[in-house]
C-alpha cells in the first residue's frame, strides 16, 4: 500500500463518531493533492451512521462496512463485493497493536547503528511516539499539530454535549488501531490519536483535517466531514439492510486473517 493511500484510509477510518440518541450522520469526503498535482481531487467518501449505540461506517472506495459495537467489544466488518464478514474483538486490537510494537521496536533495535538506515529510524520513531508542536486558536477554532514527518490542520467547531465528544473520539482512536491492524504496513494510528487527545482538551470536533505529509512528493489530504443530527428513512433502511446482511448465511463468515488475505487478492486498497 503506498503512502498516499495509507493516509486516505487512516482519514476514512477515521472520521465517524458518537451514537447520539437519535441519530447521527455523517457524511465525508477525502480531497488530495501533491506537489506535481495543484488542484484538489476527490479521492475517497464515506458515510457513517450512528444509532442505538453503534457506528456504522461505510466507506465506498472499498465496498466495506465496519459496525463499532462498544457493548460488545467488536467491530465487524463487511466487505460486499467479496460477500464477506469478520470479526474482531477490541482485545484482538489491542494484541495487535502490542504486536506491531515489540516487532518495530525490534527492528529498530538491528538497524540503529547503521547510518543509512538513520532516517527510516527517525521515521519510525516518529510513529511510534509522535510529538507535535500544538497551537489552538479559539477565536476561529483552528488548531494545528505540527511536525517534521506530518503536521495537521483542523477546522473545529463546539459541540453541545461533551459525552458525545468523549464517545466520539474514543470510536475515532479505536478506528485508528484497526485501520493499522487491517492494513499491515501502514501508518501506525498513534499520530492520528494525539490528534484526537487535543481535540479532547478543547472539547470540540473536526469538521474538516488537513493532513501534510512532508516527504516526497509532498502528498496532502483534507477531509471534509458534515454532520447531521437525526437519520433519514434512507439512513434507517440501510441500518436495517446492514443488519440482515449479516445473518447466518447471507455472507461468508471468515477468520481475520482470510479477510485480510482476499482483500489484498482483489486489490481494495
Amino acid at each position: 500500500m503506498t503512502i498516499r493511500n495509507m493516509l486516505i484510509m487512516a482519514l476514512l477510518m477515521s472520521a465517524a463518531g458518537n451514537c447520539a440518541a437519535q441519530g447521527l450522520r455523517i457524511s465525508t469526503q477525502i480531497f488530495s493533492r501533491s506537489n506535481a498535482i495543484a488542484e484538489d481531487q476527490v479521492v475517497g467518501s464515506s458515510l457513517t451512521l450512528c444509532h442505538s449505540g453503534r457506528v456504522y461506517d461505510y466507506v465506498a472506495t472499498a465496498d466495506e462496512l465496519v459496525i463499532y459495537d462498544p457493548v460488545g467489544k467488536r467491530c465487524r466488518l463487511l466487505n460486499f463485493a467479496r460477500g464477506m464478514v469478520t470479526t474482531v474483538t477490541f482485545d484482538e486490537i489491542r494484541h495487535e497493536m502490542e504486536h506491531q510494537v515489540r516487532r518495530t521496536n525490534a527492528v529498530l533495535t538491528k538497524i540503529s547503528s547503521s547510518p543509512g538506515d538513520a532516517a527510516t529510524v527517525e521515521h519510525l520513531r516518529f510513529q511510534l511516539q509522535p510529538s507535535f508542536a500544538e497551537n489552538f486558536s479559539a477565536a476561529d477554532g483552528i488548531m494545528t499539530l505540527t511536525a517534521k514527518h506530518l503536521s495537521y490542520r483542523i477546522r473545529t467547531c463546539p459541540w453541545e454535549n461533551a459525552d458525545q465528544i468523549e464517545d466520539y473520539l474514543e470510536y475515532r482512536d479505536w478506528a485508528a488501531q484497526l485501520n493499522s491492524v487491517l492494513h499491515p504496513g501502514s501508518l501506525f494510528p498513534e499520530s492520528r490519536m494525539a490528534v484526537n487527545e487535543s481535540l479532547r482538551k478543547v472539547s470540540r470536533v473536526p469538521v474538516s483535517v488537513e493532513l501534510q505529509h512532508h516527504q516526497p512528493p509532498g502528498i496532502r489530504l483534507r477531509a471534509e466531514h458534515r454532520f447531521t443530527k437525526g437519520l433519514t428513512p434512507d439512513d434507517q433502511a440501510l441500518i436495517a439492510r446492514w443488519e440482515q446482511m449479516q445473518e447466518p448465511g447471507r455472507m461468508r463468515d471468515v477468520p481475520l486473517l482470510k479477510y485480510q488475505q482476499e482483500i489484498l487478492v482483489s486489490g481494495n486498497p
